[in-house]
C-alpha cells in the first residue's frame, strides 16, 4: 500500500475485479485475526490476467489506501505435475 500506511492489526482489506464489487468466485481472501497480513488464494479455470482492486481501511483513524495488482494466470508446466 502506500508508503505512509503501516501495517496494523486494525486493517480491513476489501479486494474486488477493479470496476466491479467481488471477486472471482474461484479467488479467495484470508486475513487472520490480530495479523496485519492477507492472503489472496484461489485456482483459476482458464489462463489470463485479471486486475485486481485492493482497498485497505485502518479501522482505527479511517486512513484509507488503494491500489491494483495485476494478476497473470499461466499453464503450469511441470514434469512433477504430469498427473494434470
Amino acid at each position: 500500500m502506500g508508503s505512509d500506511f503501516k501495517p496494523s492489526k486494525n486493517i480491513e482489506y476489501m479486494p474486488s475485479v477493479a470496476g466491479t464489487a467481488d471477486l472471482p468466485s474461484w479467488m479467495h481472501l484470508r486475513h487472520p485475526k490480530d495479523s496485519s497480513l492477507a492472503f489472496l488464494y484461489g485456482s483459476a479455470p482458464n489462463q489470463g490476467e485479471l486486475d485486481i482492486e485492493l482497498i485497505a481501511i485502518n479501522k482505527f483513524n479511517y486512513d484509507t489506501q488503494k491500489t491494483i495488482i495485476r494478476f497473470k494466470v499461466t499453464e503450469i508446466k511441470s514434469k512433477y505435475l504430469s498427473f494434470l
